[in-house]
């Protein structure tokens, strides 16, 4: 039968009505609706019958079913209280985690559901790290030195510098020479002691100065480190 709700067998008839609302189980899910096993039937109707998404965002076979008659068809209303399309632990109703729009559903959450939350608030203000090698983007240069290579790497308020300095013009004196800046945006909020290996440490300020106390010959190569707040 291709519609046992309309003519189900606990009517006496064809020319009897059923209930306005009936119990069923559902049997398939399907694109077009769902297949659904009435109460007091054995089979499972042909007929794929509409749910409201709304109350019943996540059909599963084996759900239990509330159904109403509706302009002479029936409509699955929700499903019962334990029904196995309960969402499951740690989940969210959403729409998709990527791609075109789709009806909503309950998935975990990704990382691109989370939004970034400013600084003012709790939160980093950053949505990611932030990773640059371009030494130009990082450093000017003082007269004398020059930069071999360089990364940079922040997240949130907490920056990471490294690089690899070379002594073009000897240092004769063992005074505080800046070697290098480093560029606006990329400074620490405070004066920070670094890290200038055959020079022992350094000084970086809030200005962005790389300063270095030390007598050092020329062609030297140094490697640079230093780990910060952000201004």
């Amino acid at each position: 039968m291709d519609n046992l709700f309309l003519f189900p067998e606990s009517a006496g008839g064809k020319n009897e009505q059923p209930n306005n609302l009936q119990l069923a189980t559902v049997a398939g899910v399907y694109e077009d609706g769902l297949a659904l096993i009435p109460d007091a039937q054995a089979a499972a109707t042909q007929k794929h019958y509409k749910y409201l998404a709304s109350a019943y965002p996540a059909p599963a076979v084996g759900d239990r079913v509330v159904v109403m008659k509706m302009s002479g068809t029936y409509v699955v209303m929700g499903s019962l209280d334990g029904s196995s399309s309960l969402p499951a632990a740690n989940t969210v109703f959403a729409g998709p985690a990527s791609g075109e729009t789709a009806a909503a559903a309950f998935r975990h959450l990704v990382a691109t559901d989370l939004p970034t939350v400013p600084i003012s608030k709790g939160g980093t203000g950053q949505s990611g790290v932030t990773v640059i090698t371009d030494p130009s983007e990082i450093f000017v240069m003082a007269s004398g030195f020059s930069c071999n290579w360089a990364n940079y790497a922040a997240w949130g308020k907490i920056a990471m510098v490294t690089a690899s300095f070379r002594v073009v013009q000897a240092v004769t004196t063992s005074s505080w020479t800046t070697w290098a800046t480093i560029v606006a945006g990329k400074r620490p909020l405070a004066a920070v002691v670094g890290n200038i290996t055959r020079t022992s440490y350094c000084t970086v300020g809030s200005d962005g100065a790389i300063d270095v106390a030390s007598t050092v010959s020329a062609d030297g190569n140094h490697i640079f480190t230093a780990v910060y707040l952000l201004a």
